[in-house]
């Protein structure tokens, strides 16, 4: 944010969440098959699209890119090979080294080469989460462990729903009202979500109340059902803290910083190796601790962007 906050004019500069940026890229491909010119025909649709853009900007920030979608990589790897040819500036922030990803996808690789070949790497870790400190300087949490007298349930009972768009001919089913009442188990397990459900929960709603959260396990020796679970919950985190929700747990089975069950043979030499990368459940928690601190509420309160419905 620091580097795009630095431009005065923001004419052709972009800034956008990767999972954002992946889907607004999506919307615009199919309709642009639609449109192609013969001059351009020897070109498929992502290249044309990527073409489309870089003559329309000429830095693009990518925040939080995650090169573990295959899907996600197809179109990744087309577009920085087109925008770096044209000459557009591409800034990408990750919790991942591209080198630290072993997948043997040729999509995934063509990406990792492109990015080694043009972008210059810049270690930013810091060592201190402060999203994390944010709770030791507030006073007070909306997150509660164990079973504590609520009137959450019998509000989901009676919920009223709406049927919202949200594209290449999709929609979702949620609760009307300001805020959205939801259990892990209809966010994360009884519904096959990605990011794209996430963000329109997201946006849908000031606040957000989440009931029984369990403790997660990450271990790769687990069933898939079991990880996509995890690997859903860490979406979800993702989309709320960008939507900047106010988050409140309820009913909890652990305290927010042990939702996360990480194997006692995940060295660090090797976490990156995991089909979960320990990493990302580390960014999963200090954002859940962050949203649902009495600090946090207030920022997301302060920052929250005019798109509620």
């Amino acid at each position: 944010y620091l580097f795009y906050d630095m431009f005065d004019d923001k004419t052709r500069v972009r800034r956008i969440h990767f999972h954002e940026f992946i889907h607004d890229f999506q919307l615009r491909m199919h309709k642009i098959q639609a449109e192609v010119p013969p001059s351009l025909s020897h070109l498929n649709s992502v290249e044309l699209t990527a073409l489309e853009l870089s003559t329309t900007t000429s830095v693009l920030c990518l925040d939080e890119c995650q090169l573990v979608d295959v899907a996600d990589a197809f179109i990744l790897s087309q577009v920085l090979q087109m925008m770096f040819r044209l000459g557009t500036v591409v800034v990408i922030t990750s919790n991942l080294a591209p080198d630290q990803i072993f997948n043997e996808d040729e999509w995934l690789q063509k990406t990792v080469y492109w990015i080694n070949s043009y972008c210059s790497l810049h270690d930013m870790e810091s060592a201190t989460d402060h999203r994390r400190n944010c709770v030791l300087l507030a006073h007070g949490s909306f997150y509660h462990v164990g079973n504590m007298p609520s009137s959450t349930p019998s509000i989901v009972d009676t919920r009223e729903f709406t049927v919202v768009e949200i594209g290449f001919g999709r929609s979702l089913e949620i609760p009307l009202g300001p805020t959205g009442y939801f259990s892990f188990e209809e966010l994360c397990c009884q519904n096959d979500w990605g990011s794209l459900e996430y963000r329109t929960i997201g946006i849908s709603y000031e606040e957000i109340v989440l009931t029984n959260l369990p403790k997660l396990s990450i271990d790769n020796d687990l069933p898939q059902a079991k990880l996509d679970h995890a690997k859903r919950f860490i979406l979800l985190m993702d989309e709320l803290y960008e939507a900047k929700v106010r988050l409140r747990c309820e009913n909890a089975e652990v305290k927010p910083e042990c939702v996360f069950n990480i194997p006692a043979t995940s060295e660090e030499s090797t976490s990156h190796k995991m089909k979960i990368p320990i990493i990302e459940t580390e960014r999963a928690t200090s954002r859940l601790i962050e949203m649902t601190s009495a600090k946090g509420w207030q920022r997301q309160t302060n920052l929250r962007s005019p798109q509620v419905r």
